[in-house]
């Protein structure tokens, strides 16, 4: 059932998404951009998320999210591979992802945090 509410949770992350992004350039080569989500998932119902888009050219290139969301009506802990969950799709731009990593935990008041870091 988790696997199922995961993958719901990750199809429908994008619904009624409100994105807020700014961006700044890190002085690796890196632009790194801030960006808010919220939505009703049709699972999980409220979510509330900020993270960062980071994309570094070569050499080394890569495009990564880091986020953090509040899941209003809570979600069971563990830490979930978004491989064995179907992937990932970004909160920033929709972008799909199997190589990403869900560390959820409990807040102790009917919430739930997830913390996602997702590389595309």
């Amino acid at each position: 059932m988790k696997r199922i509410m995961l993958l719901v949770f990750a199809v429908f992350a994008l619904a009624g998404a409100g994105l807020g992004p700014s961006v700044a350039a890190a002085n690796n080569g890196a632009n790194t951009t801030h960006f808010t989500a919220s939505y009703t998932d049709p699972v999980l119902g409220p979510v509330v998320c900020a993270g960062e888009r980071i994309v570094k050219t070569a050499p080394h290139a890569f495009i990564k999210d880091s986020e953090d969301c509040t899941i209003l009506n809570g979600f069971p802990a563990g830490t979930y591979s978004c491989a064995d969950i179907g992937g990932w799709f970004s909160d920033y731009d929709g972008m799909f992802t199997l190589d990403c990593t869900l560390v959820i935990t409990d807040n102790g008041d009917g919430t739930s945090n997830n913390h996602i870091v997702a590389y595309y």
